[in-house]
């Protein structure tokens, strides 16, 4: 029998590093090779070095800090309206062609790895094969339908006309500066949050409106492009207890303490909602309340799943409306034939400023604010970064 200190005398078996080297170097060639001249579309037009490595766009993503999207603008130029990006994609520049790309009735699905982006991969809006995603995107339609919304105006006109009154008591008169990135962001907080969960932690009235959880949201926003191309970053955040990303991203500690608030607001009203109890802990029916309503199996509504919608819609809707507003505001406070005219509009349908407001149907009507809110929807974005499709029936 051989002794231990036989065997801890053998041998160990050595590597050869130039053969790993060279071996490693064969495949890269083999590799470009293939994207170059064999892949199936190799023959549309764009540089050379996207065609063959992903780091490009990873460079002018992570490193440029999302500056990719005006490198296509530069090949469109360069190479026509069809482009390829990268290895694996090709890029449109033809607005016709939106409307079949995007189209409601299209079964074109995202990629995978878009469903880690934001940390909630099971969320509506990070669901990637479109027959999935028009199931729950169906389940919470009905609650942000149009009727409900203008069921819910009163509440979110108090909102405004808390800010109102802020203006009027500590800024007005003043040289106060006032910040519309922080009032705007403290006011679709608000009027979300208490709407779709039935929470409200009333940050228009934190001082200057500064909220440390609208500023971590928009933290969070900014690093979309870093975890976009390494999504095991936000994984292995996510691994880690709250204790220790708190010490390491201290920014992110009012995330933490809104994922434990709603979790919490999640059970309370799935085991209201099991019991069949009819006096509930919230004031007006939630998105979890309707999406336990409706016919998604049982998999669909655990408390994960459900955490991740919430989550979702919270990060997906209170920068998105804050850039709007934000946009809306500069562009008629810096132009002013557009605020004499807006003002103008306003006045004429609404004398007494005091008064009660109007509703939104009476608001569509005055053509020249509804003008303004289509332009600034359509000149504002949330964050600018490309939203892949694939066809999984047809090349």
């Amino acid at each position: 029998m051989a002794t231990i200190t036989e065997f801890t005398h053998l041998p160990l078996p050595r590597i050869n590093l130039s053969l790993l080297v060279s071996g490693f170097g064969l495949y890269l060639l083999g590799l470009f090779i293939y994207r170059l001249f064999l892949s199936p579309i190799a023959n549309i037009p764009g540089p050379k070095l996207t065609a063959v490595t992903g780091w490009y766009e990873t460079y002018h993503d992570v490193y440029r800090g999302g500056k990719f999207i005006f490198k296509i603008e530069e090949w469109h130029q360069q190479y026509g309206p069809i482009v390829r990006i990268n290895p694996w994609e090709i890029h449109f520049a033809d607005p016709d062609f939106y409307d079949v790309l995007y189209s409601q009735k299209s079964q074109f699905s995202k990629i995978d790895h878009l469903k880690y982006r934001f940390g909630t991969p099971t969320a509506s809006f990070d669901t990637t094969e479109h027959a999935l995603h028009a199931r729950r995107r169906g389940a919470m339609n009905p609650f942000f339908s149009r009727q409900r919304i203008l069921q819910y105006a009163p509440y979110a006109q108090s909102r405004v006309q808390r800010l109102c009154e802020r203006l009027e008591t500590e800024y007005k008169g003043t040289s106060k500066v006032f910040c519309f990135n922080d009032a705007w962001a403290s006011l679709t907080t608000d009027v979300i949050n208490y709407y779709s969960f039935a929470m409200s932690y009333d940050f228009q009235d934190y001082p200057d409106f500064v909220a440390p959880f609208t500023k971590s949201i928009k933290l969070l926003a900014q690093s979309l492009h870093l975890v976009g191309h390494f999504p095991w970053v936000l994984t292995l955040l996510q691994s880690l207890p709250d204790s220790v990303v708190g010490v390491l991203n201290p920014a992110m500690v009012p995330v933490f303490q809104f994922q434990g608030a709603i979790t919490d607001q999640i059970r309370r009203i799935m085991k209201e909602e099991a019991s069949g109890d009819e006096k509930k802990t919230t004031d007006h029916k939630t998105v979890f309340s309707e999406m336990l309503k409706s016919d998604l199996p049982k998999q669909e509504l655990s408390l994960d799943r459900l955490r991740s919608e919430a989550l979702s819609i919270t990060g997906g809707g209170v920068d998105t409306i804050k850039n709007a507003l934000v946009t809306a505001s500069y562009g008629i406070i810096s132009n002013p034939d557009i605020y004499k005219r807006l003002k103008e509009e306003l006045v004429e349908a609404m004398p007494d400023p005091h008064a009660e407001p109007l509703s939104i149907p009476e608001l569509e009507k005055l053509p020249y604010l509804n003008a303004i809110v289509q332009e600034c929807l359509r000149c504002s974005y949330g964050i600018t970064q490309r939203l892949q499709r694939i066809d999984p029936h047809s090349p």
